[in-house]
């Protein structure tokens, strides 16, 4: 019996932590093309560089493209299959998760998972590329959004629920630390330009 306890923990703590993953990478997508619509064309097309700093993925990047422009750095955090950081790998990752524990789970939380995880794959990546990421974005961040609060309101309280917050908790908590790292050295290398989250 802890063994399959250990095995329910370990799929919640994950399964909510991809979760999370998957909106703070869509989040950032998001405000960064947002605040570059704004911007002159030199500085939008160096803010692109530092989200792959923070997504931790700088030589897998390296080896796949030349630059880090709009294009390229919003394939490589939404759709790429070989990087397991991408948005859509994430929810694919929360889906096993939950596949593996769907007895411990409310069938309304299995059901938006799997539904989350149908939406982002029937995105087809080269039209969301050429409109840019708001569209899927938003359609992650709110699918998210569901998912938190779905969980909340078919779960019981428990030890399960404990090890969802700490994973939610614990993702957030890297990404704002991640984000906080690479906004100081950027600042220092920029003179004041500052990525900032919504």
């Amino acid at each position: 019996m802890p063994e399959m306890l250990s095995r329910i923990a370990d799929s919640l703590f994950w399964m909510s932590r991809y979760i999370e993953r998957a909106e703070d990478t869509a989040r950032i997508l998001d405000v960064n093309y947002q605040m570059g619509l704004e911007q002159f064309h030199e500085d939008y097309r160096q803010r692109w560089k530092p989200l792959i700093a923070m997504a931790g993925d700088d030589k897998a990047f390296q080896a796949m493209y030349e630059q880090a422009d709009a294009r390229s750095v919003f394939e490589f955090l939404a759709f790429r299959a070989d990087n397991p950081n991408a948005v859509v790998q994430c929810i694919s990752k929360a889906r096993e998760n939950a596949r593996t524990i769907r007895d411990r789970i409310s069938r309304e939380l299995w059901e938006d998972i799997n539904k989350a995880y149908h939406m982002v794959n029937n995105f087809k990546p080269e039209e969301e590329i050429d409109a840019g990421p708001h569209r899927f974005c938003n359609a992650v961040k709110f699918a998210c959004h569901r998912l938190h609060g779905v969980a909340d309101a078919t779960l019981p309280h428990d030890e399960g629920w404990q090890f969802l917050r700490v994973g939610w908790s614990l993702e957030r908590a890297e990404a704002t630390a991640r984000l906080v790292d690479v906004q100081y050295y950027s600042d220092e290398v920029t003179d004041g330009q500052y990525l900032t989250p919504a």
